[in-house]
């Protein structure tokens, strides 16, 4: 028989305590900006504290689903101004830039 819910697994407490963490970090909705792990800036459209996950569309290229993981993937909350400074010249990080293959960057 399968679990109906997540807190039937054995580090259902963990879980629940590392979302908590990551919920009153990011404090994301949807509507709200957030860059993921291809550090695109995304508009949010779903966000499952439950499930460890959260969605949205890129405003670099128009795709979606993005989907990451809140946990593992570095998402973060972006303001207006770094959303369209990620549009305008890609990541803020230097490094993080450079991981990019020139041929996938913005």
């Amino acid at each position: 028989m399968q679990a109906d819910s997540t807190d039937d697994y054995p580090f259902a407490a963990e879980f629940q305590e590392a979302m908590g963490k990551v919920q009153a970090e990011l404090q994301l909705a949807p509507g709200d900006l957030y860059e993921d792990c291809f550090f695109h800036p995304v508009v949010c459209v779903e966000v499952d504290y439950d499930h460890d996950s959260i969605s949205g569309v890129s405003l670099i290229d128009g795709s979606y689903p993005r989907n990451c993981s809140m946990r593992f993937c570095g998402v973060r909350k972006l303001s207006v101004a770094e959303a369209w400074e990620i549009r305008q010249h890609g990541a803020l990080d230097k490094a993080d830039r450079d991981r990019i293959r020139a041929d996938r960057r913005w």
